[in-house]
């Protein structure tokens, strides 16, 4: 059977790219794991190349850089914290049925609950069994004086997992963070060298602003010693750079639109 030919435009869009001839206008389906369902889903985000994603930062972080005792967990406040599982199982809430699934999480310091309210019996046979260590992080809260975290991550691990600012992006339907954080590392890796700054050196040191590659790295990978607080307020001198590559922006924008009016006035001032 004669195959038919394969569209030019795909094979050139998903085989390996040369390094040398890198681009930031590079199509994102050249990225591992977005195939054409997954470029359609960045597509309607308005992310269509690598310089595309490359701006499309976090809108918070979640401080994992230290594994919190239940003894010391505050309500209203997310943590990460490690323990094991006392006991676990589905519990009927209301006479039509409801149900919820609670893992009871204890340490050496105390007790909280897990709960969810729509889960995946699959997903949580893995965590709920009696005995094993689970690494959580979520936001926690006060139910009928116990101590409970809604929906939180977890994940079965042998030792807390710690030592990083986890950074969260805007959702997008049909693609996992998980997923999106893999392809923004590629590209970080991969064509952060391709990116040029618009502000010379002597200029960003006069006005105190990082350099853009920095910027980028930082705003995706913020490094163990950043201010959580001030990433999370958009207060950083990362979050100040990229504001005032946005002013720079529109005010090039403004000005060539008057110097084209004025040029405008000028011509028709010469037609008879």
């Amino acid at each position: 059977m004669t195959q038919r030919p394969k569209d030019p435009k795909t094979q050139r869009l998903n085989r390996p790219l040369d390094t040398a001839n890198r681009s930031l206008g590079d199509d994102i389906s050249c990225l591992n794991g977005i195939g054409p369902k997954r470029a359609d889903a960045l597509r309607d985000k308005g992310i269509n190349t690598i310089k595309d994603l490359l701006f499309f930062f976090p809108v918070r972080y979640e401080d994992r850089r230290k594994v919190t005792s239940i003894s010391e967990l505050e309500v209203g406040r997310e943590a990460l914290l490690w323990g094991r599982v006392l006991s676990a199982g589905e519990e009927q809430i209301s006479r039509a049925g409801k149900k919820i699934f609670r893992i009871e999480l204890g340490d050496n310091t105390g007790v909280v609950d897990l709960v969810w309210f729509n889960y995946s019996r699959l997903y949580l046979r893995q965590l709920a069994k009696t005995g094993a260590t689970l690494s959580v992080y979520g936001k926690v809260r006060l139910f009928r004086n116990r101590l409970q975290v809604v929906h939180p991550q977890a994940e079965v691990t042998d030792a807390p997992r710690r030592g990083s600012l986890e950074p969260v992006y805007p959702g997008i339907k049909g693609i996992p963070q998980k997923v999106l954080k893999v392809a923004i590392r590629q590209a970080v890796s991969q064509w952060l060298t391709a990116v040029s700054d618009p502000l010379p050196y002597r200029i960003r040191e006069e006005i105190g602003l990082p350099g853009l590659k920095e910027t980028i790295k930082i705003l995706h990978f913020p490094s163990l010693h950043q201010d959580v607080t001030s990433l999370n307020e958009a207060k950083s001198k990362y979050h100040q750079r990229i504001r005032f590559d946005r002013f720079l922006t529109v005010l090039l924008a403004v000005l060539i639109k008057k110097y084209q009016r004025a040029k405008g006035r000028e011509k028709s001032s010469y037609v008879l």
